[in-house]
């Protein structure tokens, strides 16, 4: 075999390699989860950089990968005919070689490498992007004029002349209904896809904690008045204000102070942090889009006014959508309280859409969210203790009224299908 021949072999191999990098680039950059890419940035914050800057803009991308594939490529066919050329005089040997050129293009460039692509996806990902990273930089002019001279005129010539409309909330939620009935999800997939769709609708308000049931404390208070505060709701932060009373200086983050080594004499404002507005009637979708923007995971409500309307978390918006997390140490809401034979007490903080699950009855027409607003809303003041409110088959008293907060009501149900309903409550 002349060195000539053994040229062309060692470049076929060498562009053979570089058939198998594009393929399973491609595979890799595009078959990408979001639980693959908070592994790659576990193990490389330069590579998840990288990886970020290259999926801002998929069709450039795109031509990277397209344009380095079909290069490769023809040089490898191009250098496959040169060598089947040099064996023309023995037509079989030519033939072998040409077929063997076709194999292990389409087996070692594209098969093979894609499917290990699929399995290893993070861990090659780690070693293949930095590459095809500086080569999708150096290709930065030829990639810019392919895009704008060939992809995009192309793509305005092949694109459907309407885009198809998007689907309604009303129609997604027929769509969730049909998948849960012929099995395609479960019902836990199907209650949390349900809640999905709810927040669409919901504001801050609906998931903030209301200002009069916020915890703070001012800025010259001791560990041991955090301490006594945060003994039984373990919350992660609380509002700092100032010796006003009203303006708010901080949120202090209650683990971090109270972990403090130096004890009683840690500066609470050592610990406090910056603490970010967000309009209560802000819908839930931008108050996520304010928390990833942000990283942050806690915001301060505001009214119209500018004043303090509650404090909302992360957490919070997770509860509405898979229901109250029980953290350790955490004490549950309380529940209704069976007195006697159909008399309950609940609290004034309790849901309507709580009450309803619990005692039935008709949906109520109301702006208000809680048994205690409800008081609030017939009456038009603040109520007395003894005040009645008639919710169909159930009366309702106030029982116990504390700094203009109602804490408990007194349920009386009217013997009906609704009392059976609460007996194993």
């Amino acid at each position: 075999m002349a060195t000539v021949d053994i040229i062309l072999i060692a470049l076929m191999l060498l562009l053979l390699v570089g058939s198998g990098f594009f393929s399973a680039g491609e595979t890799i950059l595009f078959g990408l989860s979001q639980t693959d890419r908070v592994g790659i940035a576990k193990r490389s914050q330069l590579t998840e950089r990288a990886l970020e800057s290259l999926l801002e803009d998929p069709r450039s991308l795109l031509i990277t990968v397209l344009f380095g594939n079909m290069t490769v490529n023809t040089a490898y066919f191009v250098l496959g005919s040169a060598l089947s050329m040099r064996f023309s005089q023995n037509v079989i040997l030519a033939g072998v070689i040409g077929l063997s050129t076709v194999l292990c293009i389409v087996v070692l460039g594209e098969v093979i490498p894609k499917v290990v692509a699929t399995s290893l996806r993070v861990r090659l990902a780690v070693l293949m992007v930095p590459p095809f990273f500086a080569f999708h930089r150096a290709i930065t002019p030829l990639r810019v004029f392919l895009n704008y001279a060939v992809v995009s005129p192309l793509s305005r010539l092949t694109a459907p002349s309407a885009t198809p409309p998007e689907l309604n909330p009303q129609e997604l939620d027929a769509l969730i209904e049909l998948s849960d009935r012929e099995g395609v999800i479960n019902s836990n997939e199907f209650e949390i896809l349900r809640e999905v769709l709810r927040i669409r609708d919901l504001r801050v308000s609906d998931v903030m904690v209301p200002r009069v049931d916020m915890l703070g404390v001012s800025i010259g208070c001791s560990r041991n008045d955090v301490l006594n505060l945060v003994a039984l709701t373990r919350p992660s932060h609380i509002v700092v204000r100032g010796e006003d009373g009203d303006s708010v200086i901080g949120l202090l983050s209650v683990r971090d102070f109270l972990l403090d080594p130096r004890g009683e004499h840690a500066p609470i404002r050592g610990h406090l942090e910056t603490p970010r507005f967000v309009p209560e009637l802000a819908s839930v979708e931008a108050l996520l889009e304010h928390f990833r923007k942000s990283g942050t995971s806690t915001a301060i409500a505001v009214n119209e006014f500018g004043g303090i309307a509650g404090l909302v978390e992360l957490e919070d918006l997770v509860e509405e959508i898979v229901g109250d997390i029980q953290v350790v140490g955490e004490t549950e809401s309380p529940r209704p309280e069976r007195l006697g034979e159909g008399v309950w007490r609940v609290a004034g903080g309790m849901g309507l859409d709580e009450w309803h699950a619990q005692f039935g009855g008709e949906l109520l027409d109301v702006k208000v969210r809680t048994v205690g607003g409800l008081f609030l809303d017939r009456f038009g003041r603040m109520p007395s203790e003894g005040d009645v409110v008639q919710l169909g088959t159930a009366r309702c008293e106030v029982e116990l009224i504390n700094e203009n907060r109602i804490i408990s009501v007194l349920v009386t149900l009217k013997p009906s299908s609704s009392t059976e309903k609460t007996e194993g409550v």
